[in-house]
């Protein structure tokens, strides 16, 4: 009988350590990403003649592209090459910018890693004009589809400024996210002129 007993206590341990609660997990919650700072995001921001523009790389399918210009030359002249970066829709050049920045003169082939740096120093910059091809040029592409340049007109009061180079690699190509503050006109073919002000530009160019 006490045999019986003892395995009786025993199996109601048993039962009763089975039963024991556990706690229950806690539902995962998802981190939150980083912030993303605005301000390393592509864009163009400023007043163009008196409407204001915020454009940012991916949103509203605006995108941030590249393009140079090379001209080949003989020795003893030196090939160049004008670089420059647009932010803008493909396909709808609709409210849309390009930078562009020359002249570079390099020994063949192409520029070296330090004269493509060098040539995107920190610092101002003046305008290209019709007697001189060394310097800024920018683009504006209207909502209308009309563009209109710094070629076209006097810069008198005009600023360029090269205020922080990033570098980096992108597919083993150098590229320089370049930060621009500016103001400046651009006029269309007939003269006409609009200001753009307060305008800052964040965008990439690439040594390729």
């Amino acid at each position: 009988m006490l045999k019986r007993f003892v395995l009786f206590v025993g199996l109601l341990g048993l039962f009763a350590a089975s039963c024991k609660k556990y706690p229950i997990d806690e539902p995962i919650i998802p981190k939150k990403p980083d912030p993303v700072d605005s301000t390393y995001l592509y864009h163009f921001i400023g007043t163009v003649g008196s409407v204001d523009f915020t454009l940012y790389d991916g949103l509203n399918s605006y995108i941030n592209s590249t393009l140079n210009v090379k001209t080949p030359a003989s020795p003893p002249d030196s090939p160049t090459v004008a670089f420059s970066s647009t932010l803008g829709r493909p396909g709808n050049n609709q409210n849309s910018l390009v930078i562009s920045k020359g002249i570079l003169k390099h020994g063949p082939p192409s520029p070296t890693d330090k004269e493509f740096e060098t040539f995107f120093q920190l610092g101002d910059y003046f305008y290209t004009g019709p007697f001189n091809t060394q310097g800024i040029t920018i683009e504006w592409t209207d909502e209308n589809g009309k563009k209109w340049s710094t070629l076209n007109g006097d810069q008198n009061g005009s600023t360029f400024t090269i205020t922080e180079v990033k570098k980096k690699y992108v597919s083993g190509v150098t590229v320089l996210d370049v930060r621009i503050g500016f103001s400046c006109s651009v006029y269309d073919i007939n003269g006409t002129s609009i200001a753009l002000s307060s305008a800052e530009f964040y965008g990439a160019f690439k040594n390729n």
